[in-house]
């Protein structure tokens, strides 16, 4: 089963379930990967998050329902996973611009969102330039939040994470217990993020660190392997003056997958970055395995 038939499918079982319980799991399962893959896949190639997505599709139904059945419209509420009538009120206005009893008057213009089906299509128009890389096992240690990747959310998180780093020092903190000093051996190496711990509600951890070095670090920091692994590195390059965004970098990753042999492997994943005088480098590394 190829890939485009395994994204259909999962999108099949979004479909057959809008009028009932969705979870991520059970879609992931239809892609044949991780929900926290399967979310990050998605939301890369349609540019939507996963669970917007689900909300514009049930909303839309529901305006049809509304529209074509004299059902009451809290039983189409229910239905579509709205417990209060004042929380569905609010969404469906968002979406259509009228309350949703506006939505059963003669002329009334309603907005619809079709469904996602993904097919090939001849792309290729940027290069994608990556490097392959194999890695022993080695320890790191930081500090972690728990973010999600539902919505998004998790790039706003860790964005607020780093700025936290600056703004209490535990980020300069942690390059002093590293040894990333001037003048020392190590004065190149740079602060890097572990993403980690992904659970099928689309929860992760998401950490700032450092690897671990020959003595002991204070108890108040977390301490993780990173398994052996084959990674595929991606890097983005900004101007120094401007802030590095790793986004664009993880859109173009399933682009590659989609044109390589490779799949994702289930094990954490990281993030480098390091700037000169002039310019500011991040570096996606993603672990992988062959098909």
């Amino acid at each position: 089963m190829d890939w485009l038939d395994r994204m259909n499918r999962a999108m099949d079982y979004l479909e057959e379930n809008m009028a009932g319980e969705i979870t991520y799991e059970q879609a992931a399962q239809r892609a044949l990967c991780s929900s926290y893959h399967f979310q990050r896949m998605f939301s890369s190639i349609a540019d939507i998050p996963l669970g917007e997505y689900i909300r514009r599709r049930r909303l839309t139904l529901a305006a049809y329902d509304i529209r074509n059945t004299r059902e009451k419209i809290i039983d189409i509420a229910a239905r579509y996973g709205y417990d209060s009538p004042d929380a569905f009120t609010r969404a469906f206005e968002k979406i259509h611009g009228i309350i949703p009893s506006e939505a059963r008057e003669p002329g009334t213009t309603l907005i619809a969102y079709p469904r996602i089906s993904f097919n090939l299509t001849v792309r290729g128009d940027k290069k994608v330039e990556y490097r392959i890389v194999e890695r022993g096992s080695f320890k790191v240690f930081g500090k972690f939040i728990v973010t999600t990747n539902t919505n998004w959310q998790s790039l706003v998180d860790a964005q607020a994470f780093w700025n936290r780093s600056i703004q209490e020092g535990f980020g300069k903190k942690i390059k002093e217990i590293a040894g990333y000093l001037p003048g020392t051996p190590n004065a190149e190496k740079h602060l890097c993020s572990v993403i980690y711990d992904n659970k099928p509600d689309g929860s992760l951890k998401y950490m700032i660190a450092a690897e671990l070095p020959d003595h002991e670090v204070p108890p108040e920091y977390t301490i993780m392997e990173i398994p052996a692994a084959t990674w595929a590195v991606f890097t983005e390059v900004k101007p120094i003056e401007q802030m590095m965004d790793m986004h664009p970098i993880w859109r173009r990753i399933p682009e590659w997958f989609q044109a390589t042999g490779y799949e994702y492997a289930d094990t954490p994943e990281m993030e480098h970055f390091r700037h000169n005088e002039t310019h500011r480098f991040g570096e996606a590394w993603i672990p992988i395995i062959k098909k």
